[in-house]
């Protein structure tokens, strides 16, 4: 599987770094999937995401970078991991060729609300218009799914009623399912 990524020049969230790397290690085990791995190598959320698949990756995963033709917004991704970088283009034509390579985006925007002058926002528009399927990582946490036909779905994961860590997994028990938090282990009762 393709997978792409595209996030704000700020840095993630801590709530959007966390489900992003629960997105990417446990929900629909994608992390055993994935074989080629798509950034803009832009600073802030595009370096943090690469690092993140490499430190979480189970699986050899090809990555690479297609950089803007900006010097200063580059992220250089390639000084610390094997990827392969591509030639540098201006940032919307990156980000087309970043959506025309891939099967799934992964998305960190700053905003909550789509923006009209914004990378990330406009990566996203373009993957709609191209039916690729998306996971839209919100600042607060919320977590949008759109599949290929444009519909729409909040997928945002649970988190431990506790001390709201993603990491769980589901113990047996008689007849309920009921989920451990691997942090605490506080144990709680499955929707």
């Amino acid at each position: 599987m393709k997978v792409g990524f595209t996030g704000t020049r700020n840095r993630m969230t801590d709530i959007q770094v966390k489900i992003f790397v629960y997105l990417f290690t446990g929900f629909r085990e994608f992390d055993k999937k994935i074989t080629e791995f798509y950034l803009g190598d832009c600073i802030g959320a595009d370096q943090q995401s690469g690092h993140l698949v490499f430190k979480h990756a189970k699986n050899p995963i090809k990555c690479y970078l297609l950089p803007s033709d900006i010097p200063d917004m580059q992220g250089h991704l390639e000084n610390h991991y094997p990827c392969i970088r591509l030639p540098e283009k201006p940032p919307l034509q990156r980000n087309e060729d970043l959506v025309y390579f891939i099967e799934v985006l992964f998305a960190a925007p700053k905003e909550s609300e789509n923006q009209t002058r914004s990378g990330t926002w406009q990566t996203i528009r373009c993957a709609k218009r191209q039916c690729k399927v998306i996971y839209i990582i919100y600042p607060d946490g919320k977590v949008e799914f759109i599949d290929e036909k444009g519909m729409s779905y909040d997928v945002t994961p649970t988190k431990c009623p506790v001390c709201k860590s993603f990491n769980f997994h589901q113990v047996q028990d008689n007849q309920f399912p009921i989920m451990e938090c691997d942090d605490c282990k506080e144990r709680w009762l499955s929707d």
